[in-house]
């Protein structure tokens, strides 16, 4: 965990400092004694934390860009998907067929995805299984 002291450590720390000069500090103390009195510390050291772990964020990131950009390529020369968000369009348009829903020219992919798991026929199976058998 990243347990940095508070204010309220400082301001104790200081105050049992000038009550009791002559009584050494532990070390945690010591360190944190020095700490506080290195002029513009706190900046330092995030400004030293940033510049070891930047390149471990962008490595992290750089990977998950490299990955979703594989994704799309994927998506892109899918042979399979047109025909099969069609068909999903498809039923779509049946189900809401009379309704201001129906004869829609598109749809959002997260909420078409979220009415085919919530949607069921008779026999307990779900839209899902449909338009894949289809």
């Amino acid at each position: 965990p990243n347990k940095k002291p508070t204010a309220e450590d400082v301001a104790k720390l200081k105050a049992l400092k000038l009550a009791n000069p002559n009584v050494p500090l532990a070390l945690p103390e010591q360190y944190l004694w020095v700490f506080e009195n290195i002029p513009l510390a706190k900046c330092k050291a995030e400004i030293w934390f940033f510049c070891r772990t930047v390149s471990e964020t962008c490595e992290r990131m750089y990977e998950a860009l490299r990955e979703f950009a594989f994704m799309c390529d994927c998506l892109l020369q899918s042979t399979n998907l047109a025909p099969f968000l069609g068909i999903l369009l498809a039923c779509g348009n049946y189900l809401n067929a009379g309704s201001s829903r129906g004869q829609a020219d598109g749809f959002g992919l997260k909420e078409a995805f979220q009415q085919c798991e919530a949607l069921k026929s008779n026999d307990g199976s779900k839209l899902t299984a449909f338009v894949l058998r289809v």
